[in-house]
């Protein structure tokens, strides 16, 4: 299965879906639309076992299209402001379309993240080189990590003037810790996948270009278990922070109306793009 920002291989009942979206994989809205399809057919078919991982050589996913939210957010380029513009070219709703669009986003975003955490099998990720904001909260909603020495992780949507949207706050509250999470947020700091190792958060740490061998172990071990074993033990111990993702949501709801926000995410739209230009 191929569709625009990822494709899915199956091998027997094992799934593997690669991420293969421009600018290091950025999610925007091919990506989600992509992710949305893939979600479906995985649903569908209820592979033993899923892995994620990404056919960028430059890592796993720089997170959100700010280029992309540039032009829905401040841009006003959004299916709803054009919608709106057409039938009434005032301005005036402006304020109100911006929050909707951004809700309307949001809302698409977690609900993916939320059926990949819940899908009954096991899932497993390889992350190699940039994995940040929007890429670790889809590594977040996994369950077990398979990282390359080369790995690096962050959360910089504080230098956005914002917080993460994606469900990062509620997830790694539950799998790193409150200290460590404030840490990477205040700071914008990245981590390096050997630490977090140590931290529990990642199962696996390999050498560069190791990842798919190491997980290939893995996932044929996962394959060979009860799968409503499996099941149960993930809605039991991985439960979804559904709570706090609202609150998440909406306080980023709340950041993006502010100018803050729009003149850092203009400054980057309007830098050189490039992958993780704005850390």
């Amino acid at each position: 299965m191929q569709h625009d920002a990822v494709s899915i291989e199956w091998e027997e009942e094992r799934a593997h879906l690669v991420l293969a979206g421009p600018r290091c994989n950025a999610i925007g809205q091919a990506m989600l639309a992509s992710l949305e399809a893939a979600l479906d057919v995985l649903e569908a078919r209820r592979p033993t076992v899923l892995v994620i991982s990404s056919g960028d050589p430059t890592g796993f996913c720089q997170g959100d299209d700010l280029i992309e939210a540039h032009a829905r957010f401040v841009g006003r380029d959004s299916a709803l402001h054009r919608l709106v513009d057409r039938i009434l070219p005032s301005r005036r709703l402006d304020p109100l379309l911006d929050s909707l669009a951004v809700h309307a986003f949001l809302r698409r975003i977690n609900a993916v993240l939320t059926r990949l955490e819940r899908l009954p099998c096991p899932v497993v990720c390889i992350v190699h080189g940039v994995c940040m904001g929007g890429g670790w909260e889809l590594v977040a909603a996994c369950d077990l990590v398979v990282a390359e020495e080369s790995a690096r992780f962050g959360l910089p949507e504080l230098r956005l003037a914002t917080l993460p949207a994606f469900g990062a706050v509620p997830r790694l509250e539950r799998d790193l810790g409150t200290a460590m999470l404030r840490d990477l947020l205040l700071s914008g700091r990245t981590v390096s996948a050997k630490r977090l190792h140590a931290l529990g958060v990642l199962h696996q740490v390999v050498p560069r270009g190791k990842g798919p061998q190491a997980a290939e172990g893995l996932t044929r071990r996962l394959a060979a278990l009860d799968p409503d074993v499996v099941r149960h033990t993930k809605a039991f111990v991985k439960p979804t922070p559904r709570g706090r993702l609202l609150e998440e949501r909406l306080r980023v709801l709340a950041l993006t109306r502010r100018a803050p926000f729009r003149e850092a995410l203009r400054r980057f739209a309007e830098a050189t793009p490039r992958p993780m230009s704005y850390l």
